[in-house]
């Protein structure tokens, strides 16, 4: 029972020691580190977004519009073959404008989309 409760023991304190001591080491370690010349993590990240171009969406506003359209046809070809020959044949074609969509979208917030949708269909 003593060789137990010395073991618990032992664990616990070891348990303890890597709660306490290794988090203070890890933000050491991650401070004096540095990665492609950049020391902090706020550096690293303002670098990144340097390296990509990011920057004030008000400067791209081309980027925040979107133009869509959609234009449905209907067509139709039909042939009629009268066997009387005193019947004239039938022949008949139709081009329909079934239905016209035309839309513009723009994000004016991060968090506020605009969408505008005129349409006609064929009643």
């Amino acid at each position: 029972m003593k060789k137990n409760s010395a073991i618990l023991r032992t664990t616990l304190c070891l348990m303890l020691f890597t709660f306490l001591v290794s988090p203070a080491m890890a933000q050491d370690a991650a401070s004096t580190r540095t990665v492609g010349g950049v020391k902090s993590m706020e550096d690293r990240v303002r670098h990144l977004e340097q390296a990509i171009g990011s920057g004030d969406e008000s400067n791209r506003w081309f980027d925040r519009i979107e133009i869509s359209g959609l234009i449905e046809i209907e067509a139709m070809h039909q042939s009629i073959d009268f066997s009387d020959p005193a019947q004239a044949d039938e022949d008949e074609s139709d081009i329909d404008l079934a239905t016209l969509e035309g839309g513009h979208g723009c994000r004016h917030l991060r968090s506020v989309d605009g969408h505008v949708l005129f349409k006609y269909e064929e009643g």
